[in-house]
């Protein structure tokens, strides 16, 4: 008797509407409703749910034999790694990995980011990071630096909220890092 598929598509998770729902559509409305909540909850969401969607299609491919979900399922999973990146401290760190490799490839344009919260940086740090990207540009660097958001969630990870102490942080900052 000749395979014709049906035997995996009937298999196929996607068949049914509470499976389908079950596997793809909550764990996506997961996704979008951490747009609404607290940075560290919003990260937990995500990641909760793109490994819920990875492994879902993983099983589903073995289930029923379908291609679509045997290269989805690696790139749900694949996905965690960015937003990993994201809420860890090492975010800052890829600004500056960025901004050197275009400061390899380009002659012309100025680099530098849009604000650096100074008063949650180390500012030798900063000061080191900035001048290695200013010798990399020969002199395109821009540094611009302040207080940064109101308040973001920093306080959990007991950063300090207050913005006149963290006035007081970046001016000491400041004066450290423009220091000869």
């Amino acid at each position: 008797m000749a395979d014709d598929g049906t035997a995996g598509a009937a298999r196929d998770w996607l068949s049914t509407v509470h499976t389908n729902a079950l596997a793809w559509w909550i764990p996506q409305a997961a996704l979008v409703a951490g747009l609404f909540v607290p940075i560290p909850l919003r990260i937990t969401v995500w990641i909760v749910a793109l490994m819920w969607m990875g492994t879902a299609c993983l099983l589903n491919a073995r289930r029923c034999n379908r291609t679509h979900c045997r290269y989805t399922g690696p790139y749900y999973l694949a996905m965690i790694v960015p937003v990993l990146a994201l809420a860890s401290a090492a975010a800052p760190a890829y600004a500056w990995v960025i901004l050197a490799a275009a400061a390899m490839q380009t002659d012309r344009i100025r680099l530098g980011t849009m604000i650096t919260p100074l008063s949650r940086m180390r500012p030798w740090e900063l000061a080191s990071k900035s001048v290695a990207l200013d010798h990399l540009s020969k002199g395109r660097t821009i540094m611009s630096v302040g207080l940064g958001s109101v308040d973001n969630g920093f306080e959990a990870f007991g950063e300090e909220t207050d913005r006149k102490t963290r006035a007081e942080l970046l001016d000491e900052g400041l004066a450290l890092s423009t220091r000869a």
